[in-house]
């Protein structure tokens, strides 16, 4: 899958628009695999179909207490600095998993935002795309420094979507209704919402529409990986991958149309 010169708009995370039908935040719509002797296949979804298709294996398998613990494991997978393999079991039906991970790739992706005056864009940034709000009154300032120009500011609680964070600096860019308004720090600001084990596919991101607003282009960076996974009970089994990509840590959402069915065994 190649990155390079696409474009995108991040959009925060909405937390009203998911639910948790497998333990952990996925798409209604959840899909049926279907079923073989022995049949070795392999097929794409997408959009919210990837997220759909992982939650139909996981309900085939495993009890509640189970998914959680295999989503959660897989974001240690995702986390971790090896490529060391993952495994659990059901003890509620025997059933097991098994979680191997590839090296991290460094994705390179532009967005395109209507940006107020002043706003330093040429800082190199890692995207996130996630709803923080301020634990206090921030000032919005120019660049990701203390002694940048103060263009505007936040109250105590405001909401707004962390676009990026400067790469390697503790400041953060604020995007609000679709306008980039400038950095504030980021010790003094807290997720919106609840911690999310793993994110559905393509929250927080749509590809970019022209429109008369006049943009401006930022570039930065996203971590991906592959996950490969199997699922086992008794004669059944199952084996799927698919593409996540990291928010912040501890936060990783599942790449549209990377999910894929490899083998399905009964």
């Amino acid at each position: 899958m190649s990155w390079q010169n696409r474009k995108f708009q991040l959009r925060p995370l909405s937390i009203k628009s998911l639910i948790g039908c497998a333990g952990l935040i996925l798409l209604t719509g959840c899909q049926s695999t279907g079923k073989g002797s022995e049949a070795s296949q392999t097929s794409n979804v997408s959009g919210s179909s990837s997220s759909g298709l992982i939650s139909t294996q996981l309900d085939e398998f495993f009890s509640q207490q189970a998914r959680d613990q295999f989503l959660k494991q897989s974001i240690e997978a995702l986390e971790s600095q090896g490529t060391s393999e993952w495994q659990g079991i059901d003890s509620a039906t025997a059933a097991k998993w098994l979680i191997k991970v590839a090296s991290p790739e460094v994705q390179s992706v532009q967005v395109e935002y209507p940006v107020e005056n002043s706003v330093d864009t040429t800082q190199s940034l890692v995207f996130v795309g996630v709803s923080y709000e301020t634990t206090t009154a921030l000032n919005l300032r120019s660049g990701p420094r203390q002694s940048s120009q103060k263009i505007g500011q936040l109250i105590k609680g405001e909401e707004f979507n962390v676009l990026a964070q400067a790469s390697g600096k503790p400041w953060v860019l604020v995007e609000q209704e679709g306008n980039v308004r400038g950095y504030v720090h980021h010790d003094y600001i807290q997720p919106a919402g609840p911690q999310q084990d793993l994110i559905v596919s393509k929250v927080g991101i749509t590809t970019f529409e022209s429109s008369d607003v006049e943009t401006t282009t930022l570039e930065g960076t996203f971590v991906c990986r592959d996950l490969q996974y199997s699922f086992s009970r008794e004669e059944k089994a199952q084996q799927g991958e698919f593409t996540a990509c990291q928010k912040q840590q501890g936060t990783w959402y599942i790449e549209e149309g990377s999910a894929r069915i490899v083998k399905v065994s009964e």
